[in-house]
C-alpha cells in the first residue's frame, strides 16, 4: 500500500481521502533520531474538534443541520460526539486509527491522536519536511523525509506517543514526489519501499527497529505497492491508479518488469511480471494469497482494460476478465469483492475467481458521487458493507449483493456535498467531514 502522506505547510497537493480529492497542507517535524522532542504529551496536546456540549453552546446553522441529519440516522450511526464548523476550505482532516482518530487542520501545528471521546492522547508538531505515516494495532510509524538525507522511520506507542525506536533507512534522499509505500506485517515488522524512481530501495524493519534486510530493487515500476505477504513471498511494484487514466502517457510507456515477488525473510527476488509497451497496471489489493490487479493498455484500437489476479507466491495468473463497457473509472477490493465503477454502473466481481456477482445501473442525468470520488478511499462500515459518499446521501453498499441503504444528507444551495468530502469509520466512531464542517458520531 502507499504510505499516507501529509505535506509541507505553504505547499499544496491533492490527497484522496475518504470521499474525494482533498487539498490541504500538513507535515510532521523532522526526526533527528536523538531527542524525540517532536512528541507533544496529552497535557499539552489539543483537539481541533468541539465536544457535543460545546457545539450546543456555539450554534452554527449549517453545521447544526449536518449534525442533526447524521445524528438522526439509524444504526450504526449513533449520537453526536463532536464536530467543527468552518467555511468552505476543507479545513479539517480526519483519519481513522485503531481506538481513535488522527486530526489536523490547515492552521494547527499539531497532528493530534484522539481517543474515542475525542480527547487528545498525544500529538506530533508539524514542521517543514515531508512526512508519511502508517499504523498497526498498537504502533504509529512516522517516516520522515528530510532534504538531501535518507528517510528515517520512528515507531511510537499509539496509546501515549512513547517513542520505541528511530532508524535511518536507505541510502538515497526521498523527495515529496518520489515513490514511498509501506506495509505493516502480521508480526509487527514494517516494509518500506522508497527512493527516486531510478533507485528504489526495499527494506524490512524488525519490531525493534533493526533492519532485517535491505535491497536496491528494479522491476517494481513506480513502486506504488508493497505488501501481500503469502507463503513467504511479498510483492512490490505497479503505478498509482490515476496514471492509468492518461492514454497519452500510457502510449509512451515501454515494455518492462512491473511487479516482482520477493522472499519474505531474505528479500531475494523469486518471480517477475512483465507489462507490454503501451500499458500500465495498478495493484488493487491482496486477498488470500492472490494479488488483484487492474491494467490499462493503449493500442491501435484505442484503450482497453482488464482485471486479473496473480498467485502471490509464484506470480502465476489465476484469472482475468475484461473491464465492463462504459469506461473503467475506478476499482477497489472490499470484503472479498472487486468493486468497479464506470460512468453508468457499479459492478461486483468475486475476488477469488473474477466472476461477475452483480451489477447495478447508476441514475441517468444525475451526479451521484462528489467530484474526486474514488472507490478505494471509501471505508468499510462492517464486514460486508462499504460506506459511500454521495452528493445527496451516504450509501451503505452491500458488496455481496449490490443493494444499498440510503442515509439522506442536507443539501444547500451551493452543493456543498458535490465537493470532495471525507468519510472515516473506526470500531467506535463514524466521521463525516464536508466543505462546511465535520461531525463525529458514536458507532452503534
Amino acid at each position: 500500500m502507499s504510505a499516507r502522506r501529509w505535506l509541507v505547510p505553504g505547499l499544496v497537493a491533492v490527497l484522496l481521502l475518504g470521499g474525494g480529492a482533498l487539498t490541504f497542507v500538513r507535515q510532521l517535524r523532522a526526526n533527528a533520531c536523538a531527542a524525540g522532542d517532536d512528541v507533544v504529551t496529552a497535557s499539552k496536546a489539543d483537539s481541533p474538534l468541539l465536544t457535543a456540549a460545546q457545539l450546543r453552546r456555539r450554534p452554527d446553522q449549517r453545521l447544526d443541520r449536518l449534525a442533526g441529519a447524521i445524528g438522526s440516522m439509524p444504526a450504526p450511526f449513533g449520537k453526536v460526539v463532536g464536530g467543527l464548523a468552518f467555511d468552505y476550505g476543507q479545513y479539517l482532516n480526519l483519519a481513522g486509527l485503531p481506538g481513535g482518530l488522527a486530526s489536523t487542520t490547515k492552521n494547527n501545528a499539531l497532528f493530534a491522536v484522539l481517543s474515542p471521546s475525542l480527547k487528545p492522547r498525544w500529538g506530533i508538531d508539524n514542521s517543514t519536511d515531508p512526512h508519511a505515516w502508517d499504523v498497526s494495532s498498537s504502533r504509529f510509524f512516522n517516516i520522515d523525509q528530510r532534504p538531501k538525507k535518507p528517510i528515517t522511520v520512528s515507531s511510537y506507542d499509539l496509546a501515549d506517543g512513547h517513542r520505541f525506536w528511530c532508524t535511518p533507512v536507505g541510502t538515497a534522499p526521498v523527495g515529496r514526489d518520489d515513490p514511498l509505500s509501506t506495509q505493516v506485517l502480521a508480526d509487527g515488522d514494517l516494509l518500506v519501499l522508497a527512493g527516486p524512481r531510478n533507485g528504489l530501495e526495499l527494506s524490512r524493519l524488525g519490531a525493534g527497529g533493526t533492519i532485517q534486510w535491505h535491497r536496491q530493487v528494479r522491476g517494481v515500476d513506480e513502486g506504488d505497492f508493497v505488501g501481500g505477504p503469502s507463503g513467504g513471498t511479498l510483492v512490490a511494484g505497479g503505478r498509482p491508479a490515476y496514471e492509468l487514466a492518461d492514454p497519452a502517457a500510457l502510449a509512451r510507456t515501454k515494455a518492462r518488469t512491473s511487479l516482482t515477488g520477493y522472499q519474505e525473510t531474505s528479500g531475494h527476488a523469486v518471480w517477475t511480471h512483465q507489462s507490454p509497451a503501451g500499458s500500465a497496471l495498478h495493484v488493487v489489493g491482496d486477498l488470500d494469497g492472490q494479488l488483484v490487479v487492474t491494467e490499462r493498455t493503449v493500442g491501435a484500437a484505442g484503450a482497453t482494460g482488464r482485471l486479473f489476479a496473480l498467485d502471490t507466491g509464484t506470480g502465476r495468473q489465476l484469472w482475468t476478465v475484461d473491464e465492463p463497457a462504459g469506461g473503467q473509472v475506478d476499482v477497489a477490493l472490499r470484503g472479498g469483492v472487486v468493486l468497479v465503477r464506470t460512468a453508468t454502473a457499479l459492478f461486483g466481481y468475486v475476488g477469488a475467481t473474477g466472476s461477475l456477482r452483480w451489477h447495478t445501473l447508476l441514475p441517468k442525468g444525475k451526479q451521484l458521487f462528489p467530484y474526486g470520488f474514488a472507490l478505494d478511499q471509501q471505508p468499510m462500515l462492517d464486514e460486508h458493507r462499504v460506506l459511500l459518499a454521495g452528493t445527496e446521501a451516504l450509501f451503505a453498499l452491500d458488496v455481496r449483493t449490490g443493494k444499498q441503504q440510503r442515509f439522506p444528507l442536507p443539501v444547500d444551495g451551493i452543493s456543498t456535498t458535490y465537493w470532495p468530502y471525507q468519510l472515516v469509520v473506526t470500531d467506535q466512531l463514524i466521521g463525516v467531514v464536508t466543505n462546511i464542517g465535520g461531525v463525529v458520531v458514536a458507532r452503534q
